[in-house]
């Protein structure tokens, strides 16, 4: 599935979905999102997957506070028209993130992260 964003001009919100590798390096769980090299961790999997979901809100918050949001997403590849922004596919993410390297760890999964965010963007 690729990662979306959808903006809602009438509720002031944005959907964003996401694919996060949780994976497991030493002793510290990381959730990692290649579509955004973003990335939270901690010493469980449940605060780290926590963590990434602070990470992903301060990003949003602080990319519509300086406008720079649709900038910022098509530098890591996103397509970005009117209301909705669509990720890089996966062959993309292999050829320019960590994400090879997350598939080479004996257990990682992937997870969806979907979250609605408000935001003043319009």
């Amino acid at each position: 599935m690729i990662d979306s964003i959808i903006f809602s001009k009438a509720k002031g919100t944005m959907e964003v979905s996401v694919s996060v590798y949780v994976f497991k390096e030493n002793d510290v769980f990381v959730a990692y999102c290649p579509s955004l090299d973003l990335s939270g961790y901690d010493t469980t999997e449940e605060t780290a997957r926590s963590d990434f979901e602070y990470a992903l809100q301060e990003y949003v918050k602080f990319q519509v506070e300086h406008d720079t949001l649709s900038k910022d997403l098509m530098l890591h590849g996103w397509e970005v028209k009117q209301r909705k922004a669509k990720g890089p596919e996966i062959s993309t993410l292999l050829r320019r993130t960590q994400l090879r390297d997350v598939f080479k760890k004996p257990e990682y999964k992937m997870i969806r992260n979907t979250t609605d965010l408000k935001a003043a963007y319009v």
